[in-house]
């Protein structure tokens, strides 16, 4: 009720309100103040334009860092190509691909409506801090948890982002009739430090086009996140400190979302008003919500599989998060449909729920799974999460099939920290190497070797699918230590 008493006084505030003093200041001082922790956290810094010649100048992507897309990332991130821009931030050069820290482009035209919290927006800065916003840019670097009543801006990863070397990837985007996609790919932190980089990409649309599913109008993505905290921000090698904030904020107090606020590495997740959280849980996520409904955005459900499960061991579990995005509000769910072998455990967290479910699969073949979830603003507005799962059993099936022929496959040093070795007891030529995680996902593809690195792969077991060149396959488990 109070939303709807006080919706009409702060949809005027967006538009109206001041965000603060503004100034003009030379990077190269902003840089000097922000190292000694002088700047004015009451005061938006902008930078001077090099010339409009400069200024107005695009930029292609030049490919000469890898794409962030992998195997094993969800689909919602958008591979790099031709279409995308590099985005052209005031006070900095296109001639090095506009790198900067805390800097903001001038505001891009959307020609779409986009609906956020029931007020068309139709123009949008991009700011390099991992968000986007409309009322006004923002240099802040150190973020903070939502609600607040400063921040007019949408977040998929609101952070000290610093891609001043050479070493870091840019802020790319793309603008079309229906839909606007800013991606920050590879991009370091501040003070220019590469040693880890974050790949995030953000999304807003009329809520007409199929790149964000289900009539939603934001998508947050995500490929491989390895930082949270600038040094400006009391992090040391990229953690601790302020924490980064994911999520939607109207600057209303009362118009808001939140998916996440992390200082350090790791798995960890208490829902998203919780303690902080560890930003290896957002690697290859993907979220779609509606922020078009002033009033309420419905509760959402997610989790790190993309599309259908592969289940390749005899026993699997994951978690799915059902989170109700406003912080008084409680997230509920029921199984609608659910393979036989299949339990579900339900934890409580900060306005969500992590529901754990494990699985041994009576057989191979393909099952549905489907759960109901809403949250305590409105029962009535149901929503279903469906996941397929294709139950292979490979591990179980495959080495009873090959000790039966008396072949095998030797891997060494089993568990691996570096280099995996790979021998057939046939001395056939490998064709194709397939190795999953302990969830299914496709992590690495290799062809026609022997040998390969597990240097960059996470700790834990994996599965190994090889084919040699009279197309018999073998299948192993391995540990990466």
């Amino acid at each position: 009720m109070l939303k709807k008493i006080l919706l009409f006084i702060n949809t005027q505030l967006i538009v109206l309100c001041l965000f603060g003093q503004q100034q003009t200041i030379n990077s190269d001082l902003y840089n000097e103040l922000k190292l000694k922790g002088k700047l004015d956290n009451n005061i938006n810094y902008s930078f001077p334009a090099l010339g409009v010649n400069g200024f107005l100048q695009k930029i292609k992507p030049t490919f000469h860092q890898t794409d962030s897309v992998g195997t094993n990332s969800c689909g919602c991130i958008v591979p790099l190509d031709s279409t995308f821009n590099v985005a052209e931030f005031i006070g900095y050069s296109p001639i090095d691909g506009y790198r900067n820290d805390d800097a903001s482009t001038g505001p891009k035209v959307l020609p779409f409506s986009f609906n956020f919290y029931g007020i068309t927006m139709d123009t949008v800065f991009i700011n390099n801090n991992g968000n986007i916003s409309f009322t006004s840019p923002y240099s802040t670097f150190s973020s903070t948890g939502f609600p607040n009543t400063t921040f007019n801006m949408i977040a998929p990863f609101w952070a000290d982002v610093d891609t001043r070397d050479s070493a870091s990837g840019l802020v790319y985007y793309k603008i079309t009739d229906h839909y606007m996609i800013v991606k920050w790919d590879s991009v370091g932190y501040f003070s220019n430090q590469v040693d880890k980089k974050n790949t995030f990409q953000l999304i807003i649309s009329d809520g007409t086009d199929p790149i964000i599913p289900n009539n939603n109008n934001v998508a947050f993505c995500y490929g491989d996140m390895q930082w949270t905290t600038g040094n400006a921000s009391q992090g040391v090698n990229g953690f601790g400190g302020v924490a980064s904030t994911t999520g939607v904020n109207v600057a209303n107090g009362i118009n808001y979302a939140q998916i996440c606020r992390s200082d350090s590495s790791g798995y960890l997740y208490d829902g998203p008003y919780g303690l902080n959280d560890g930003v290896d849980f957002l690697d290859n996520q993907s979220y779609f919500f509606d922020v078009s409904n002033p009033l309420n955005i419905p509760a959402t459900a997610y989790d790190s599989i993309c599309d259908t499960m592969f289940v390749v061991s005899n026993f699997i579990s994951w978690n799915v998060f059902i989170n109700a995005m406003e912080v008084n509000e409680q997230a509920y769910m029921s199984v609608v449909s659910a393979p036989l072998g299949m339990t579900f455990t339900i934890d409580t967290m900060p306005s969500s729920l992590r529901v754990g479910i494990n699985y041994t699969p009576e057989q191979t073949g393909d099952y549905q799974l489907k759960i109901a979830y809403w949250d305590s603003y409105n029962t009535n507005n149901v929503k279903f999460y469906e996941k397929s799962l294709n139950v292979q059993s490979v591990f179980q099936v495959g080495i009873n099939a090959l000790k039966n022929e008396n072949s095998f496959a030797n891997l060494f040093p089993n568990p691996s920290s570096d280099i995996l070795n790979i021998e057939l007891s046939d001395k056939l030529k490998i064709e194709q190497l397939i190795v999953r995680n302990i969830n299914g996902q496709v992590i690495l593809i290799n062809n026609g070797t022997n040998i390969f690195s597990t240097k960059d792969l996470k700790e834990g077991i994996y599965f190994i699918e090889i084919k040699d060149s009279k197309n018999k396959k073998y299948f192993q488990k391995f540990i990466k230590n």
